[in-house]
């Protein structure tokens, strides 16, 4: 078993780690004076410490990009924990929308894998 210093440490390392900073949004639809309806990316939050990584790092991953998302290029983000991420958000990173795909790993609240889309990476292969 950890000392809880010991403990204190792994986490402030971890956190250390996430070098960049996210904003995640999600569509919503908001009425309109005349009464029609429009799209608009609503902020669920903003710089959100995370980091992305080499996808296919974890099993799950896997088998999501074996099956799922075969023929769509994807990346995988760490983020710091305790958001709850759902496919229809949508991450912003240095730029750049990347829609979620699946949540892969969440740790205890420590951080979150998320297996996104990524248009500027070559397609899955399914592999048998």
């Amino acid at each position: 078993m950890m000392a809880p210093e010991e403990l204190a440490s792994l986490r402030g390392a971890a956190r250390a780690s996430l070098q960049g900073t996210c904003t995640i949004t999600r569509k919503t639809r908001v009425r309109q004076p005349n009464g029609s309806w429009r799209d608009v990316m609503a902020v669920i939050a903003a710089d959100i410490p995370c980091r992305k990584v080499p996808s296919g790092q974890t099993p799950f991953e896997q088998v999501l990009m074996q099956t799922s998302l075969a023929g769509r290029g994807v990346s995988t983000f760490i983020i710091e924990g305790g958001l709850p991420i759902y496919r229809d958000y949508v991450i912003t990173y240095q730029g750049r929308d990347y829609g979620v795909a699946g949540v892969a790993d969440r740790t205890e609240g420590e951080y979150t894998r998320i297996v996104v889309y990524d248009e500027s990476v070559a397609p899955t292969t399914a592999t048998t």
